[in-house]
């Protein structure tokens, strides 16, 4: 069992994708594939070309807003607003808490007239449902901003993830 909170690293993943920095990509393992059903569903494997595939999405398709995070199994599943829609992104992780494969995509039809549904008839300032998550950046930002994800980030432990009394000083 892995002492690495993968909710933490799901939420890292989608902060440095809303940031546009290309962290993201040490987010991912050695041996890592992604594969985004959005542009082809090619699967991408190696540095160089996940590196590649980060560097234009982050221009042309920067993320917004998280709506949904699920535990599905050993994976951890995000649904997040881009212009033009919801995607869903499947994110599975090693033990390390480093990603060895994404997966993402559009929202299928029901699921995305759901969330456009909802989103249509909420009120301006009106909290959205109890099924739905907060944005990021209403997470506290230990989640966020120490970027809890990477094993290559400085002063992590050697369990892979920071001593929260410590961030928190």
């Amino acid at each position: 069992m892995s002492s690495v909170d993968l909710t933490v690293a799901a939420l890292d993943w989608l902060e440095a994708y809303r940031a546009g920095d290309l962290f993201i990509v040490d987010c991912y393992g050695d041996h890592a594939s992604l594969q985004c059903d959005c542009v082809g569903g090619n699967e991408l494997r190696g540095t160089a070309a996940i590196t590649a595939y980060w560097r234009q999405r982050l221009v042309e398709k920067p993320a917004d807003e998280l709506i949904d995070l699920q535990l599905d199994g050993s994976d951890i599943v995000l649904h997040y607003r881009v212009a033009g829609g919801v995607v869903q992104a499947r994110l599975t992780f090693d033990a390390d808490g480093s990603l060895r494969r994404s997966r993402c995509g559009p929202l299928s039809g029901s699921m995305q007239e759901k969330h456009d549904h909802d989103e249509h008839h909420r009120r301006p300032g009106q909290p959205k449902s109890d099924d739905d998550c907060p944005p990021v950046s209403h997470y506290p930002p230990i989640l966020t901003a120490e970027r809890l994800c990477c094993p290559s980030m400085p002063g992590r432990s050697p369990s892979g993830l920071y001593d929260q009394q410590e961030a928190l000083d």
